[in-house]
């Protein structure tokens, strides 16, 4: 499943690392600044978001992962 929405490019939290993981572990954050987010999960329950530049960039990723 694929999410596409719009991301203030920022982390929560004190430091705004480019990889951290959230809500205990289920979810991997992936953030290369920008404004449009995609968000996928795996059958076992843990989800990742790649933060891109444009929301072109975010369709592009997701027809890369599905490929």
């Amino acid at each position: 499943m694929f999410l596409f929405d719009t991301d203030s490019g920022m982390n929560t939290g004190l430091v705004n690392w480019p990889v951290t993981s959230h809500k205990r572990g289920s979810l991997v954050r992936m953030n290369m600044g920008g404004s449009a987010v995609v968000t996928f999960s795996e059958n076992s329950g843990r989800s990742y978001q790649f933060v891109l530049a444009e929301r072109r960039s975010a369709e592009r990723m997701a027809r890369a992962i599905t490929d």
